[in-house]
């Protein structure tokens, strides 16, 4: 399957990157960063994206190396950044037109990294907030900013934001008839991170991992219940992991199953195709490219893709 084991780290859903970089700064990830900042805030004005201004120290400490790293060669924020805002950067710890920009702005020298979202004017989209470092903090600054500039927030964005929060992660397993039809429903749930089929005492079921801050255990339950999933009382431990094409069916049958996706890209496309519906809304610029170059298999129509 093209979905990444769900216990995989951000780190390692970097690999899902192309190659490429702006150079070869660490500090600012795979991001194709542009250097003039009065041409990105003209294309925001022509546009309507954003500008999205990193001021970072290049060369720079660790804490500069791991968000570039981590963050921004995240697979899903590089392209929501490359996409949907006009990304340029500011070094923080050289002199000439880059001091210039950090006396414009009031940026300090020599600091960590701060990202700031500007629209045409160069006025604030956002109110400046720094010490963020994480890719769920900064995802969810992203989709803030496209929302105060009255943007669109793309599903693989939101997606983004909610696979990267790891402080409210709960699991638990339902049993149904059958564990295909089971996935796809409850991976079409909102709050509901992954999925995969399980072989209980009780026949087939799903483990379910959930984001107990957006959704509570028993919320699930009754939502689960109405979708003819029971909540498997007995002990999660003796369950064994379904393989091959018992996990996310749908998917499995799509030409999609080409496209690298995160566990929670693939969850959430599945239970599109699963519904008759076409799974793009979930994929990312590059992955929709991707996904019209396939040739469909089997029942699968060309419709599919386009």
């Amino acid at each position: 399957m093209p979905a990444l084991l769900p216990l995989l780290t951000l780190l390692l859903a970097t690999s899902l990157v192309p190659a490429r970089r702006s150079g070869a700064e660490p500090e600012l990830g795979l991001v194709r960063w542009g250097r003039d900042l009065d041409q990105a805030l003209a294309t925001s004005r022509a546009s309507g994206r954003p500008a999205l201004v990193l001021f970072d120290e290049v060369p720079g400490c660790a804490t500069c190396v791991g968000f570039g790293h981590e963050v921004l060669s995240h697979p899903l924020l590089v392209e929501a950044i490359e996409h949907e805002f006009v990304p340029v950067f500011v070094a923080n710890n050289r002199g000439g037109r880059d001091a210039e920009q950090l006396t414009r702005f009031g940026e300090p020298a020599w600091n960590n990294p701060v990202v700031r979202f500007l629209d045409g004017r160069g006025a604030d989209v956002l109110a400046r907030r720094d010490g963020l470092y994480s890719a769920h903090e900064i995802a969810g600054r992203l989709i803030s900013a496209l929302r105060a500039a009255d943007r669109p927030v793309p599903g693989y964005l939101a997606i983004a934001e909610e696979e990267s929060q790891r402080a409210h992660r709960r699991e638990t397993t339902f049993v149904m008839g059958c564990f295909w039809e089971g996935e796809a429903r409850l991976g079409a749930l909102a709050g509901v991170l992954d999925v995969r089929a399980v072989h209980t005492a009780r026949g087939e079921g799903v483990r379910v991992t959930y984001d107990e801050s957006r959704l509570s255990r028993e919320t699930l339950a009754r939502m689960a219940a109405e979708q003819r999933c029971a909540l498997d009382r007995g002990d999660a431990g003796g369950t064994r992991v379904a393989g091959g094409s018992d996990h996310l069916h749908a998917l499995a049958l799509s030409p999609l199953r080409a496209i690298e996706l995160t566990p929670m890209q693939a969850m959430r496309v599945n239970s599109a195709l699963a519904a008759g519906g076409d799974g793009l809304e979930w994929l990312t610029p590059s992955q929709r490219e991707q996904a019209r170059s396939l040739t469909p298999t089997g029942t699968q129509r060309s419709a599919q893709i386009q």
